[in-house]
């Protein structure tokens, strides 16, 4: 940092009179006159020549003292406004703190939300869809095209006109979902209730339509969504399932959009927090400097202004 010393005489601020002792009187500052001592020789030189008082060398070098950008930087990437009161900005460490609790409390607020909307949606979808009822229709699929490998199971048919088989064990399960992909079907069900369980047995009507509840009384017909140009045509039922889950994505978007948030709030905290440390830098660091001069022989008090940048 490059450093110019203005020697700036603001002020003749006292003139001694050696021989009657007095004071010349400026209008920026005034001092008694039993402020000014009489000097003899000596002293007058040992004054001159003499190094500023401790306690104005260590105000000059704490009024000089820049800070770090980088330090700041780092500071607010890790925490919000972090930089910025180390830079001494306190009103923007606490917008960029506040901004830091509000983008996660929100975060948490939407991810919660999203969990109970899930959290119904899967009990609705348990109340409304029946899974026995698909596995029913995947084992009629194989039976029509021989490819039931065991013995002909039974069943019974509903009020809506569907096959239901009587018993739907874990390994008759698992030999109907070998068969899904061999039937020409073009999703397989998983056999755990997992989340992409709960999407596809609204995305994919043509495949799994026959299993809602309300088709065949709603249509007058559970194979209604064989037909392709029915697949944008929703039950009540279906369409209050379809609009549980899209509110629960919603809240999941809102909640990773505060995430984002978060990590966009860290880099632009850190940024500012560099620049606000370049503007403290950049302001003129004064410093007073006081000492005695001799003017015409006669030592006269000087206070001097030091500017650096």
């Amino acid at each position: 940092m490059k450093k110019m010393h203005l020697a700036l005489s603001l002020a003749i601020l006292l003139v001694v009179d050696l021989q009657a002792g007095n004071l010349f009187q400026h209008k920026a500052f005034q001092l008694n006159k039993a402020d000014v001592p009489y000097w003899n020789v000596g002293q007058k030189f040992a004054l001159l020549h003499s190094e500023l008082p401790i306690s104005v060398q260590q105000k000059t070098v704490e009024m000089e003292k820049k800070k770090s950008g980088i330090k700041a930087a780092f500071l607010s990437a890790a925490i919000p406004g972090a930089g910025e009161l180390y830079a001494g900005s306190y009103w923007k460490a606490a917008l960029f703190a506040a901004l830091e609790i509000g983008f996660w409390t929100a975060h948490y607020v939407y991810n919660d939300k999203g969990d109970k909307e899930d959290e119904r949606m899967r009990r609705f979808g348990d109340e409304h869809w029946s899974e026995q009822v698909y596995w029913s229709y995947v084992y009629q699929k194989a039976i029509q095209e021989g490819r039931w490998p065991g013995d002909p199971l039974s069943g019974y048919t509903d009020d809506q006109g569907r096959f239901v088989l009587d018993q739907l064990t874990d390994e008759v399960k698992r030999q109907l979902y070998e068969l899904q992909d061999d039937l020409g079907f073009t999703h397989s069900l998983p056999l755990t209730k997992t989340q992409q369980y709960y999407e596809m047995i609204y995305k994919y009507l043509h495949q799994f339509g026959i299993g809602w509840d309300d088709v065949g009384t709603y249509w007058g017909d559970p194979f209604f969504y064989e037909n392709p140009y029915n697949l944008t045509k929703l039950t009540p039922t279906i369409a209050q399932y379809r609009d549980m889950r899209n509110r629960s994505n919603s809240y999941y978007d809102l909640a990773t959009t505060m995430v984002s948030l978060v990590l966009a709030n860290h880099l632009l905290s850190a940024f500012d927090a560099a620049w606000t440390v370049k503007k403290y830098n950049m302001r003129l660091s004064q410093a007073v400097r006081m000492q005695y001069d001799q003017w015409r022989s006669t030592p006269i008090l000087t206070y001097g202004l030091r500017v650096a940048w």
